[in-house]
């Protein structure tokens, strides 16, 4: 089964799992051991960051998610660059940023069979340094 997305607790600084769910609103939602059972309770978006997988596959049939960062490949194990996954609401789609040339490519199944996921920006944050502000623009 494809996983859908993935949550990282910033104040834990770690990820959340089997334990987050996203309404159909898109409103995130953690559940919470309780004595009486178990309580989703609405997730703070100043706690919890929210990556949600763009539906592709890298070369390795691996999910593409929002801040994976990627190697473009050509044949065989040439790398020909590095960039970073993110969702861009202006255009309503997935798009993989080159920061080497400032490009952007609009993710689709033809460009994920040339990519391989070699980390995120959480658990990777040296691989790919970027500052937030720089990507909006």
């Amino acid at each position: 089964m494809t996983k859908l997305f993935r949550v990282y607790d910033l104040e834990k600084k770690k990820w959340v799992s089997d334990s987050a769910f996203i309404s159909d609103n898109g409103d995130l939602y953690i559940a919470k051991k309780t004595l009486f059972g178990t309580k989703l309770e609405l997730a703070s978006e100043l706690r919890y960051l929210a990556h949600h997988s763009s539906g592709y596959q890298d070369c390795n049939g691996v999910t593409i998610m929002e801040g994976d960062i990627c190697e473009t490949k050509l044949d065989g194990d040439v790398v020909i660059d590095k960039g970073l996954v993110i969702f861009s609401d202006e255009f309503g789609v997935f798009i993989f940023l080159n920061p080497s040339d400032n490009t952007f490519a609009i993710l689709s199944l033809e460009l994920a069979e040339f990519l391989k996921v070699v980390g995120n920006v959480i658990d990777d944050p040296d691989v790919f340094p970027y500052k937030e502000e720089e990507v909006a623009e």
